[in-house]
This record gives C-alpha cells, sequence and structure tokens, in this order.
C-alpha cells in the first residue's frame, strides 16, 4: 500500500511515527462515509492535492510505501479514489452510490480487481485496463470498466484506475515502511533521514523538484516508485 501526503505532514510523523483517520467530522472525508478514516492506495502513488504554485517545500509531496500487513484492520476496499466519485458520474449510473462499488475488507480483494479488471500487476500499475469489459450491462462493474478504459480530454484522472484501502485505525510505520519518496531537500535533513532509516527501517528515495507546483511531482513520484517495486519483485 502507498500513501502520499505533503511534507509539513512527514514532519509531523517524525514524534508520533503513526498515521491516524482523519477525525475532523467537518472534513469531506469523514462526511461521505460518516466516520474517521485513513486512506491508502494500493499499489499506485496517483494522489495529488492541487495547490497552484508554491515555492516551499511544506507543500512537496511524500509518498510512503508500506508493506503488507494481513493483521492490519481494513474498513473497506474500493477500485477507485472514492474523493472523486462526483467526477465519474458519466460512466456511473445516478442509480449508483459510491458504496455500491465497495469490494471487501481485505487486500485480496483489491487484487482481485487487479486480475479482473488489469490481468497483471504492471498492467494495473500502468493504468491499462483489460480491453474486455466483465458483468452484465449497467452493473457495477461494466460501469467501472467503462470509466477505466475511458479516453481522450477527460474531467477525471488516473486516480479512477486506483484502487482505494480505508482504514478506521491508526497504522504504525515503525518498521512497517518499505521506502519513502521525498524532495532531495527532505532528505539533506539528518534527522528526518535518521528516523526514516534507523527507526521505520526504510529506504530513502529522493527526488529533484524543478517547478513551483507540487502535483507536478506526481509523475516523478509513479517512476520512483515504479523502479523500487520492480526491484522488489512486485511485477513478477
Amino acid at each position: 500500500m502507498v500513501h502520499t501526503c505533503e511534507g509539513a505532514k512527514l514532519v509531523r510523523l517524525l514524534g508520533d511515527a503513526a498515521l491516524r483517520p482523519n477525525d475532523d467530522p467537518t472534513s469531506k472525508e469523514y462526511l461521505q462515509f460518516d466516520e474517521a478514516l485513513l486512506f491508502f492506495y494500493y499499489g499506485r502513488p496517483a494522489f495529488r492535492k492541487d495547490v497552484g504554485n508554491v515555492d516551499n517545500d511544506a507543500w512537496r509531496l511524500c509518498c510512503l510505501v508500506l508493506a503488507d500487513d494481513d493483521a492490519r484492520p481494513i474498513k473497506r476496499v474500493l477500485p477507485f479514489d472514492s474523493g472523486a466519485f462526483e467526477r465519474y458520474e458519466q460512466w456511473i449510473h445516478q442509480s449508483m452510490d459510491v458504496r455500491d462499488f465497495e469490494a471487501g475488507t481485505s487486500l485480496d480483494a483489491a487484487a482481485r480487481i487487479v486480475s479482473t479488471f488489469f490481468g497483471t500487476n504492471e498492467r494495473y500499475y500502468r493504468g491499462k485496463p483489460l480491453e474486455l469489459v466483465p458483468g452484465a450491462p449497467y452493473t457495477t462493474a461494466s460501469c467501472y470498466a467503462t470509466l477505466i478504459r475511458a479516453q481522450g480530454r477527460l474531467a477525471v484522472d488516473d486516480r479512477r484506475r486506483t484502487i482505494e484501502v480505508q482504514v478506521s485505525k491508526p497504522v504504525s510505520l515503525d518498521k512497517k515502511v518499505l521506502a519513502v519518496v521525498l524532495p532531495q531537500s527532505f532528505v539533506d535533513d539528518a534527522e528526518l533521514r535518521r528516523v526514516i532509516i534507523s527507526e521505520w527501517g526504510a529506504e530513502v528515495i529522493p527526488y529533484e523538484s524543478y517547478t513551483p507546483s507540487p502535483a507536478a511531482a506526481v509523475e516523478t513520484i509513479f517512476a520512483r516508485v515504479d523502479g523500487f517495486l520492480r526491484s522488489s519483485g512486485a511485477f513478477g
């Protein structure tokens, strides 16, 4: 699983060593499911937050690659980013709610989505769905297949092809993080580097920023995580 956050949040994690559900009852995430949740993506670092041009590292994106943990209590798995559900209305029938797409409460459910709609982990990571549309017309499976296969100038991005994993309990980072992709300026911080390597037991993977737009780093982060997963044998 991966979790992407802004640099300021990563720094706060140094003293806590745990990711915690958002318990703000006024937040969009809380209101959508009426509970405090923590959000991860299954394998793909597709999270982006368009804050415009901000020449400050506090907004730069950092990606944590976490080890699979069967003991981690998963609340639900969805085949896409639930926060962008309203953007999918062109492909999702109006009678369907985001909860209709809940696929299960384990990483096995995520793996089944990958095998059914993408075929392999590598095709999933590269956002290349299979041509076959499973399920009868107008089922959730059919609508989802249409959504992820849509091409052209769209009002949606690749989060529609990224499986979401929701957790309702804090997730410890101690010896649970495999790698952290972060800006080079963060790597230059000796204390931050020490915690990531010595306490979290993770590999540090830096990237350079060339524009003042934090969201512009998503492609670079994808490439860095791709290299890490490939070297770890995740693509077979």
